[in-house]
């Protein structure tokens, strides 16, 4: 299980990578990161239904899941390194970046489980209401 869970956050980073190497700004780079994510996810339905399978359902020997905090903590803290850097360049307002990164993450995170009530959703539509409401919610 945790092999899968490895194997699917090397293809994301890889991927996220690749689309935000080279943007111009803050604004651009979370747009990159938000519409990134979605086109991830869209693109690799199967390996996400897999990781969120294993997120609510997996247990080791020990009873512990598969959850792991610092997972967390570096996908926030990469969107929160945009918001800081937004934050100084005056591009974004001044806010709890934290927060503001979680809020942003979890936006994300919740995709594949939306899909399971929404399967047809637009993922297009969803990205640019996502990249809209954080541009909104961020800009000086």
């Amino acid at each position: 299980m945790s092999a899968v869970v490895t194997e699917v956050y090397g293809l994301l980073g890889r991927f996220l990578t690749e689309r935000l190497t080279g943007q111009p700004d803050a604004r651009t780079e979370l747009r990159a990161y938000i519409t990134g994510v979605v086109e991830f996810i869209a693109e690799h339905r199967t390996q996400m239904q897999a990781l969120m399978s294993i997120f609510l359902n997996f247990r080791d020997g020990d009873g512990a899941g598969s959850y792991d905090p610092a997972d967390d903590r570096t996908a926030v803290g990469r969107v929160q390194a945009i918001l800081r850097k937004g934050q100084a360049d005056g591009e974004f307002r001044d806010f709890d970046t934290f927060v503001m990164a979680a809020t942003i993450q979890r936006s994300l995170d919740g995709l594949p489980f939306l899909l399971q009530s929404a399967a047809g959703l637009d993922l297009p539509g969803y990205a640019r209401e996502l990249t809209t409401l954080f541009d909104l919610a961020t800009r000086a």
